[in-house]
């Protein structure tokens, strides 16, 4: 977060609480218990102003998110 204020484009990846939890035991083979206690130290994105907002609950298509940024250019 330090070159946040830096950046010229911030674009936010967020999907479900359930499946981002579900996503990052699998993808780190940790255990609830520790997923929850790692959420409980993570950074608040909620003060941050965000140029794009992608939601990654479902599939994206990848080409339809890079034309997104182009056209906030």
């Amino acid at each position: 977060m330090k070159y946040f204020e830096k950046s010229n484009f911030n674009i936010l990846v967020e999907a479900s609480d359930s499946v981002r939890k579900n996503r990052i035991i699998k993808r780190d083979n940790i255990s609830n218990e520790y997923f929850e206690s790692r959420e409980a130290n993570a950074l608040d994105y909620s003060g941050y102003k965000f140029d794009l907002i992608v939601n990654n609950t479902k599939n994206f298509d990848i080409d339809q998110i890079i034309s997104k940024i182009k056209s906030k250019k």
